[in-house]
């Protein structure tokens, strides 16, 4: 895996981890953090790696990613507070209504299909979207942060995501629908009155892959790319291949923004705002 970001404010100090909190984001081929100052939740530090193979379903081994956290030396500091977003399986979402925890093997099974062996089942409610995830997280994964970072709280990169998108309010009075693209994979969210309508997870290879994952989620929902607002975020460039392609099909194509409710530091203005969004929305 290679860095691909390393930013830090000019006055933060690595000896006062008890003046900060830690959200650590930890995907299929991804690995990344920030560190906020609990005074006044200002993001004050953010490192990220990805990994360098343009293959879609490229997932970066397990050993390859704890070698990595264990060379992290920041990531071993005991801070005021340490959240973590897991992304390394798919999830099963489940109206709260027909939530069972008992049952949670089955709906895992029915909806992923794939082996559960090394895997510990979790969910997560997120109550004011309606619905609960339930996802796996690997056994082994869950010793080292045991070891490594003592407490901690646990949910899949997509609640915390969902969460904030849900928060935001939109008003519009139509269908919203959220893109996130990173490390070759695109999230699409569709909110309406700040309930979800769906939520999935492509893999892609190229371009013209992403939009017509997007066209038939549209199809899905009869929903009109030429009367609904979309909003884009992750990693792309802006203006790039991909933002002119999708603003061929989309007319109401909007560049996201940080989640809503922190701040950040100014050094932090070398990324665009629509960048690294999953990772701050922890």
């Amino acid at each position: 895996m290679q860095l691909e970001h390393n930013i830090k404010h000019r006055f933060f100090d690595k000896n006062a981890s008890g003046n900060y909190r830690l959200s650590l984001l930890i995907g299929a081929n991804e690995l990344s953090y920030a560190i906020y100052d609990v005074q006044d939740d200002t993001a004050v530090l953010m490192r990220s790696f990805t990994s360098s193979s343009d293959e879609p379903q490229a997932k970066v081994s397990l050993r390859q990613l704890l070698n990595l956290l264990e060379s992290e030396e920041l990531i071993h500091n005991r801070y005021a507070s340490t959240s973590v977003a897991i992304r390394r399986s798919p999830v099963s979402i489940v109206p709260v209504d027909l939530f069972d925890v008992y049952q949670m093997n089955t709906f895992y099974q029915f909806d992923q299909r794939i082996s559960r062996d090394d895997l510990k089942l979790q969910f997560d409610n997120l109550a004011a979207g309606g619905f609960v995830n339930v996802y796996g997280v690997n056994k082994e994964l869950i010793r080292w942060l045991d070891s490594n970072i003592g407490q901690y709280t646990l949910k899949h990169a997509s609640t915390y995501m969902l969460r904030s998108i849900l928060g935001r309010g939109e008003s519009s009075g139509k269908e919203t629908v959220f893109v996130h693209v990173a490390n070759k994979s695109v999230q699409i969210s569709v909110i309406e009155n700040k309930g979800l309508l769906i939520h999935n997870n492509y893999a892609f290879q190229t371009d013209e892959d992403v939009l017509y994952h997007l066209l038939n989620v549209c199809r899905q929902l009869d929903i009109d790319p030429k009367q609904h607002p979309f909003v884009l975020t992750g990693s792309f460039k802006d203006k790039g291949n991909l933002y002119r392609l999708l603003n061929r099909y989309i007319y109401d194509l909007r560049l996201g923004v940080r989640p809503i409710g922190k701040q950040y530091c100014t050094e932090l203005d070398q990324l665009p705002e629509y960048q690294q969004f999953d990772l701050l929305c922890i």
